[in-house]
Order: structure tokens, then sequence, then C-alpha cells
């Protein structure tokens, strides 16, 4: 295409907009203010600010687009030609590197949308973080189910549009904030639990520097409702006996969902999610599978008479959980039901792991040994002797559940000799 020749001048923002394209020919309007600088006017298009230059060494003039008229002013294209002319004299290809950068905006483009694909959310943002938390994590936690749904019912609907590196503890306090109002304490600390932990995933995998949400006065007491308290309620003789009597009117499954934490010590989740196919009550013996277990380790629980009895009475409602009220399902209605048996039975101010509590501290009252005890409530045994040590010690915490069976018989109907009758709740 012919260009025309023009003779430079002094550009002004009124002769820039003057400037009208000259049908079949192309020309630049050049300026004497910045050498080498003009505006580019072909016959269709818009015209654009340019600069040229010659590279060191090249024969020749390398021509470098500022920007069009309409979207940049003439200081500011001034201003960006002569960067562009000191970046040629230095031998700076300039034009490769807009491409370079151009490229490298249409990466950074794809890739925001595939993590949108992904994730549902932006990068960087909370909610993209714990997606990836989710799916990474979740599934290989025994309690992932759980924090999966906090996540997706407290935290996600609150944070997840945010930016991860933005949140901070007054954050955390707002959404915690209406659990402690609804006097759902334990929850809260949960809740607070979750949300710690999964920043200090994304902290550990480099995708933040700091956890905010997590305090800084390490050693202080937390103030406040929320504070820490170590629990060391244990039942007495009397609340035990109570406890179990208020089971005949608490009603199936949680009767005897309460009855065989109080004879195992087990934890409530793990009790709460007994499986038919993990009993083999002919042997007495009840194995929970490792990938539902806290420590992530099979875990086998010798079942005392009274135990096995209990769970021969059970009605079965569903093939696969044994405390079940639909198939499918096993029990959760803790607070509920927990709020009929503190009427039956007059105990207040008690939780349901303090039953664990009770019978671990039973044991030791019975004088079975700490290992053993530590043992069958499942805790994990430290040291060179939990690395070494994979005796399963089934006949030792069998003879400490019947010995604890035994002696819960004697707190609830103490006659000489006399086995307690597990009845099955009306």
């Amino acid at each position: 295409m012919p260009k025309a020749k023009r003779e430079p001048v002094v550009l002004t923002d009124m002769k820039v907009r003057a400037l009208r394209s000259d049908p079949g020919r192309e020309y630049v309007q050049g300026d004497l203010v910045v050498p080498g600088f003009g505006v580019r006017v072909r016959p269709a298009g818009r015209p654009v600010y340019i600069i040229t230059k010659r590279l060191p060494g090249d024969a020749k003039p390398t021509r470098v687009t500022i920007g069009r008229i309409s979207d940049i002013s003439l200081a500011d294209a001034r201003e960006k030609a002569r960067t562009a002319s000191a970046a040629v004299r230095l031998g700076v290809d300039v034009n490769a590197e807009k491409r370079r950068e151009v490229a490298a905006q249409k990466v950074e483009r794809d890739r925001v949308r595939r993590i949108e694909v992904e994730t549902g959310y932006a990068p960087g943002t909370f909610g993209e973080t714990a997606e990836r938390y989710i799916r990474a994590e979740c599934g290989a936690l025994a309690r992932g189910a759980e924090i999966e749904a906090t996540i997706r019912r407290s935290l996600l609907p609150a944070w997840g549009a945010r930016s991860l590196d933005e949140l901070r503890r007054r954050d955390l306090t707002t959404v915690l904030d209406p659990v402690v109002a609804a006097k759902k304490v334990q929850a809260a600390h949960k809740l607070r639990e979750i949300a710690i932990r999964l920043i200090n995933w994304a902290v550990d995998r480099g995708d933040l520097e700091v956890n905010y949400l997590a305090t800084s006065s390490r050693g202080r007491r937390r103030a406040g409702i929320l504070r820490r308290t170590r629990r060391d309620r244990v039942l007495t003789d009397g609340e035990v006996k109570a406890l179990w009597t208020a089971c005949d009117g608490a009603g199936e499954p949680f009767a005897g969902l309460i009855r065989m934490l109080l004879l195992l010590g087990q934890r409530r989740e793990d009790v709460a999610g007994m499986e038919w196919p993990e009993l083999d009550l002919d042997r007495g013996l009840w194995v929970i599978r490792a990938a539902r277990y806290k420590t992530r380790v099979e875990h086998a629980v010798p079942l005392p008479a009274p135990a096995v009895a209990l769970l021969r009475e059970m009605p079965r409602v569903c093939d696969r959980f044994v405390f079940s009220t639909k198939p499918g399902t096993h029990f959760s209605g803790f607070s509920k039901a927990k709020a009929r048996i503190d009427n039956e039975s007059g105990l207040r101010a008690w939780t349901i792991h303090d039953l664990r509590r009770t019978m671990r501290t039973g044991l030791a009252g019975l004088g079975v040994a700490p290992d053993i005890a530590e043992r069958v409530v499942g805790h994990v045994i430290g040291g060179v002797r939990g690395v070494y040590d994979r005796h399963a010690y089934l006949d030792e915490k069998r003879a400490a559940l019947e010995r604890w069976a035994t002696h819960l018989a004697g707190l609830v109907d103490p006659q000489p000799g006399r086995v307690v009758r597990i009845q099955r709740a009306q």
C-alpha cells in the first residue's frame, strides 16, 4: 500500500482528532516533540500512536504501536513512546516483549477460566482453596463428610469470594458469633478448628505465607465463652445407674447406643456408625474399619457378654447400620434424644463424651494396666512401643472389658452374682 509523506508537526490533541484517513493510502503524521513518534492513519481502522526506532545493528527501523488515539491521551502516548524509544536503544525488542506479554495474559485468562470451572470460584479466593481442600483431604479423613458439610454450610457462604490472603481473625469472629449466640459452643469450637486447619493446609502448600486466623499469642489463655476448658467430668456410680435406668424410657436406637457407649468406652461417632458387617457376635468381636476410624488403623473391640446380648436384641432397621431409624443412615439426633434422657434421669451438665471418660477412669479403678486401658479405648500408643509393638492384645482387652461390664452390672443391679440384663427400651 503506497504511503504518503507528511511533514512532522507539533501534535496537539486537536490536531490528532482532526486527522482523517486517505482512501487507498496509509500515512504517518510525525511529531516534532518526540523524534520518531507520530500517528499512523490507515484507510480503514482507527488511527494509532506509534514510535519508530532502529534496534542497534538493524538496517530496518522497528515500529512499535503505542495504542489507539481513542484509548490513550497524547501526553500519555508521548511518555510511553519515550520509554519504548529508550528500550529500543538498549537493544530490547519491544514488539517481541509485547507479544510475550499478550501470550502470558492469554495463559493467565485460560488458567482463571479453568480454575473457575473446576472449583466454581476465582483463583486465590477462599472458595478455591476450600474446594481443593475438600477434594484432596476430606475423603481421607474419618470425619471428612462432617468437615465438608461444615465448610459448605458455614464458611463458603461467608468467605467463598473473599481473597484468601485478606482473611483475618475478625472475619472468623464474625462467623463464630451467631453460632455462639445460638448457645452452640461446641459447634463453634469445631467450626474454628476446621477454619484454621483449612488455612494451615494452604500455608503448607505455599498458597499463603501466614495463617492470620490463628492467634499470635501462644500461651495466653483465650478470653470469653470460647475459652477451652479441660473437661474432667466422670459420672458417679449413682449417676451411671440413673442414666442406665433412664434408657428404658429413652427409646431405640438411642437407648442401646448410650448403653453401648458405657459398656465399650468407644468414641461417639464410631458407636453411632457401627455396622452389622463389622460385628461377629458369635466370637464377641467388633472390628472398626480403618477407613472410618480416627487413627486410620483397624481397631478391634472385644464385646463383653452384655454388649453381645444388647446387639442381639437391637431391632434391625437397616442392613448396614446397627443404630438406625431409617434404612441407609445411622443415628445422628443426639441433642433431642439426650434432652429426653436428661429429663428421665435427672442428670445435668454432662456430655456424651463423659461416658468415654467415665469408662476409662473405671478401668483404672479396677486395676487394669494403663497400657491395656489405652488400647481398649483406641488411643494411640506413643513412643517406641507404639512403633514396634504390633500385638493386638485382644485377650487382655477382652478381660478388661468383661471386668468393666461386671462392675457396671453391679452398679445397675447390685445383687451378688447377678449379671445385668440389658432390656430393649420400648
